[in-house]
């Protein structure tokens, strides 16, 4: 009787495992650099995924190159243990392979989504700290409500609290979401003159848009976002139609400015201006900026008024704090969901360590009985779920790193306009790694206490 070999069989599936992970890689760049020809985000977040699906089925491949790559430093430099968990880790990459590349995207995706968020966050920080400059912020309702039009008050409360003894000054600003180019832009009504005055007081020095403002009253002249810009392809100098009460108020775009309020864009006009254009007196909120000498205590006149009008008070110390809060809220979730991508992948090792262990149970039983202790035969099979987190890690940040860079610098610039700088996330990448080797070689205990179960006759016996 002749065993016919399957090494053809092996070979066929082999090309063909190779040109859909090729045609896959492949097909997503195709889709990103077609992306504008494509339905909206078919092309950018459709294509990023297909690239990621492509990578993480090549995972076999790229740890056989890993092995081919590191075989020699490893038998040269580690201990017995770690050198046969790397020889048994290398005997059926497509095994391991698949494990890896799974442990690998949810690294990259982790990577991806703190580095995101650190790009997010720094800058839009930043940008919080110049801009919020008021002592203290009066407004109906929550802080929700206090960034947009759902709960306005008469323009008469500016007028009361600037008579204040302790006020200083008082901008107020009203809200609205008009459409423009067939999407949703924000558009805001300010003081323009306070706005400018009271916070160069507070910032001599930067802000070089601040006078910009100057400009605005009395004209139907407006400010613009720079990602307004970028997003509806406008410039300086030009004339843009925003819908009012009476038809189209046409409004000229003398500057550009640094923002953050609005993924679609933000619009600046003279408050004064804006209502007798939109025919809208109300106001949504007031920065209010306390004398010099009292910016750094309560004010009890300015307490009792807001009680008194059932009004609520915050402090710039506060409303700074409540809008960091709501844009780290946003990336927990994205942290959550992710965690699961990890959770699922710590249970492939556990699952390619089991089978690894029944593959060899011969083989465990050989060591067991020339003179291997159960204490190298546990540490043998921990260090190779050890390696899986390692190749893993490694192979996630090789891919998040790319991930950041195309959704800060693509999606995010095609979605908003924004154009952020890409910031490492250094000290999450090493929480990250630390977690992902962690777990998975803690999920390795299970086969490890297996193996160290097996009898020696048996598992001569096995076959």
């Amino acid at each position: 009787m002749v065993r016919r070999s399957a090494g053809g069989a092996t070979g066929v599936w082999r090309l063909v495992h190779r040109c859909a992970c090729a045609g896959l890689v492949g097909g997503g760049f195709g889709m990103i650099a077609l992306r504008h020809e494509l339905p909206a985000r078919v092309g950018s977040v459709g294509g990023m995924m297909t690239v990621l699906v492509g990578l993480l089925l090549a995972a076999p491949v790229l740890v056989g190159v890993l092995v081919v790559l590191l075989r020699p430093l490893v038998r040269a430099t580690c201990p017995f243990t770690l050198r046969l968990a790397f020889d048994n880790l290398s005997r059926a990459p497509g095994r391991t392979g698949v494990v890896i590349g799974a442990l690998g995207a949810g690294v990259a995706l982790m990577f991806q989504t703190a580095g995101v968020g650190r790009s997010n966050e720094e800058p839009v920080v930043a940008w919080i700290s110049q801009v919020v400059q008021a002592d203290h912020f009066v407004f109906s309702g929550n802080m929700t409500a206090a960034n947009s039009s759902n709960s306005p008050m008469a323009a008469a409360v500016a007028r009361d609290l600037k008579a204040l003894p302790g006020v200083d000054g008082v901008m107020s600003i009203r809200y609205a979401r008009p459409e423009y180019n067939n999407t949703i832009v924000y558009l805001v009504a300010l003081d323009a003159t306070e706005y400018a005055r009271a916070t160069r007081a507070r910032v001599p020095q930067g802000m070089p848009d601040l006078e910009r403002f100057l400009a605005l009253p009395g004209t139907d002249d407006v400010l613009v976002s720079d990602n307004f810009i970028a997003r509806h392809g406008v410039r300086v100098g030009d004339t843009i139609h925003v819908p009012g009460p009476n038809g189209p108020v046409n409004l000229r775009i003398v500057g550009a400015v640094r923002d953050y309020s609005w993924s679609r864009g933000t619009i600046f006009i003279d408050r004064a201006r804006y209502a007798k254009l939109f025919g809208d007196d109300l106001i949504d909120i007031c920065h209010v900026f306390l004398k010099t000498d009292r910016a750094a205590a309560p004010d009890p006149a300015l307490e009792k008024y807001t009680t008194d009008k059932g009004l609520f008070l915050a402090d710039r110390d506060e409303l700074r704090r409540f809008l960091s809060e709501l844009i780290n809220r946003i990336y927990v979730l994205a942290y959550m969901q992710q965690l699961l991508v990890g959770v699922v992948a710590a249970l492939g090792v556990v699952t390619a360590l089991l089978i690894s262990v029944l593959q060899r149970k011969r083989e465990l039983g050989l060591l067991l009985a020339v003179g291997a202790t159960p204490g190298q035969v546990l540490r043998s099979v921990l260090a190779e779920a050890f390696l899986m987190g390692v190749f893993g890690t490694v192979l996630g940040v090789l891919i998040g790193l790319p991930m950041e860079w195309f959704v800060l610098k693509v999606m995010f610039v095609d979605e908003s306009g924004f154009d952020l700088d890409v910031l490492i996330p250094w000290r999450a990448t090493l929480g990250i790694g630390a977690a992902s080797i962690t777990l998975a070689t803690l999920a390795g205990l299970v086969p490890a206490w297996r193996a160290i179960q097996t009898r020696i006759p048996d598992a001569l016996q096995y076959e």
